[in-house]
């Protein structure tokens, strides 16, 4: 049969290449052996494609993300029902249902394909190992943590082993909960945890992304991700790919009143927003339109008779000098034409739209050679010792801005 070439393959490939582990073909692999086996009750074939999903998710199973823990649980779900069908496997079957129960306790078999004595027998090892916790969360949307552990914010029944145990609940814009309790064998508890509203709360999606946010002049971070699914329209009324629109990034703790938001990037022109009472008052949650920066460039014309000249703007190595119409960012550099003679440094603004010209000449620098002679005179120690950084500070004189005319600027 194909089930152990198509096994070897896979767990070759994987040993290539580690990333793969939770290559989104994986997902693939998990519906093909689904069909495999419900469509076509070929069960070596589809034997082999879950275990290829073990195989490549069981070694990190602890560190898996909600998606791939489903995957896994799910792959877990469908070996126990082939096991259970070949005679002398049924234990092999109980194993596989207690893996998934010790990596998802909350995870629900599909009780469709599992037949009645798999359920029995997986309803009895999870009442044997977890006690039930019944949740009840408002409002949805919350980020719930168990043990310190985040898990998924679901209301209605939970398992956790006996013993001591600690539940938080939280979201933007709430006061958040938390409450410890203490489970005993078989137990049933209820555990309620209802937020306070404390403030507004405003979604900003930028384009591009990594814009940093301000919000009354203090700094809140930068924005990142991509832009879900279910808020891909704000890109096309943006004009842009879903790709370049950041996800919401979270503008938390508004009181009720106005604020001011900036929206900040180099090379782009800042976006200041005006948030209105409307948005703060009552407190609520509110996602804005996409917020698209324009790019601010400038650019920087250089003129130098002398050869070999070196540009830096801000210690950036820009290439040889002379240059014409080089782009750069709209803002304020410190330049420097490093020439194998000396140096011309100046501080510059590069203004948007704008053309800066200047002309470089490198000014010299000067070396103490020494005293030409040995002869000893009244003097010499103290007159060498002041002579000996005679040349670095001729050279820190040289290489200091000076205030001048202000260079050319055309638009």
């Amino acid at each position: 049969m194909m089930r152990r070439p198509f096994l070897l393959l896979f767990t070759a490939l994987l040993a290539c290449h580690p990333l793969a582990a939770q290559d989104p073909a994986l997902r693939d692999t998990l519906a093909t052996a689904k069909g495999l086996w419900a469509t076509q009750g070929d069960r070596d074939a589809a034997a082999s494609r879950f275990e290829a999903i073990l195989a490549a998710l069981e070694p990190s199973a602890k560190t898996l993300d909600d998606t791939w823990t489903k995957v896994l649980c799910e792959a877990y779900n469908w070996m126990a029902v082939l096991d259970d069908r070949i005679p002398g496997k049924q234990a092999q079957a109980a194993k596989r249902l207690e893996s998934l129960l010790d990596l998802e306790p909350d995870f629900e078999i599909d009780r469709t394909i599992t037949n009645r004595r798999l359920q029995n027998a997986f309803d009895t090892l999870r009442a044997a190992k977890y006690c039930r916790v019944k949740l009840s969360l408002e409002p949805a949307g919350g980020m719930l943590t168990v043990d310190g552990k985040t898990r998924r914010a679901e209301p209605g029944i939970h398992y956790l082993p006996a013993g001591s145990h600690g539940i938080a609940y939280a979201r933007p814009g709430y006061q958040p909960q938390d409450t410890r309790f203490e489970l005993a064998p078989k137990d049933l508890r209820q555990v309620d945890l209802k937020l306070t509203r404390t403030s507004s709360v405003i979604s900003l999606f930028t384009s591009p992304v990594g814009a940093e946010i301000v919000v009354d002049g203090k700094v809140r971070g930068t924005t990142r991700g991509q832009v879900p699914a279910d808020n891909s329209f704000l890109a096309d009324r943006a004009g842009v790919k879903p790709d370049q629109l950041s996800e919401g990034f979270k503008v938390t703790d508004l009181a009720a009143g106005k604020h001011l938001l900036e929206v900040r990037l180099p090379c782009y022109r800042t976006r200041r927003l005006e948030v209105g009472e409307a948005l703060t008052t009552p407190f609520a949650d509110h996602d804005l339109e996409a917020i698209k920066l324009e790019p601010s460039r400038g650019s920087l014309t250089i003129q130098s008779a002398a050869p070999g000249g070196e540009l830096f703007l801000s210690g950036l190595d820009m290439g040889k000098v002379p240059v014409q119409d080089l782009q750069v960012c709209a803002q304020a550099y410190d330049l420097q034409v490093k020439y194998p003679t000396g140096s011309f440094t100046q501080h510059i603004e590069i203004l948007e739209g704008k053309q800066l010209v200047l002309t470089a000449r490198p000014k010299a620098r000067i070396t103490y050679a020494g005293f030409e002679g040995a002869d000893d005179f009244a003097g010499r120690e103290r007159i060498l010792g002041m002579l000996a950084t005679f040349g670095d500070r001729l050279h820190e004189a040289a290489s200091s801005p000076r205030p001048r005319a202000s260079p050319s600027r055309t638009a």
